[in-house]
């Protein structure tokens, strides 16, 4: 909400300048390439608001469904018991994972206890 409040503080403190340079000099040429850029800033603040609301907007509905999804799916499972065979697989995988994070642990283990040259020549 606070980017929406900037971005209209500045179309509005633009469009009063570019009010400003029109009533004070209409025909000077300079005056007139500043309110073209001053129109082009404001068309670019005005695609920036509209952007930041699009945005938003879109931020909102996403997480509406997404949240609306995670409700339903976790009450869907909720009352969904696993079946022995998922049940079955799930811990052979667990298993296997642990026996594989064991391996590596006993593989760190042997290697702490090979005496490293490098720190043998060093302490002599």
């Amino acid at each position: 909400m606070e980017k929406m409040n900037e971005l209209n503080r500045a179309r509005g403190l633009l469009s009063q300048a570019l009010g400003a340079a029109l009533n004070s000099m209409p025909n000077n040429k300079s005056v007139q390439e500043a309110r073209m850029h001053m129109k082009k800033a404001l068309n670019e603040l005005e695609n920036a608001a509209r952007t930041e609301t699009r945005r938003k907007t879109m931020t909102d509905d996403q997480f509406k469904t997404w949240w609306g999804n995670i409700q339903a799916g976790t009450a869907a499972q909720a009352h969904t018991p696993m079946s022995a065979e998922a049940n079955q697989k799930s811990l052979v995988q667990l298993n296997s994972m642990i026996d594989e994070e064991k391996k590596k642990l006993a593989d760190l283990e042997k290697a702490s206890e090979i005496p490293d040259p490098v720190v043998d020549i060093l302490s002599d």
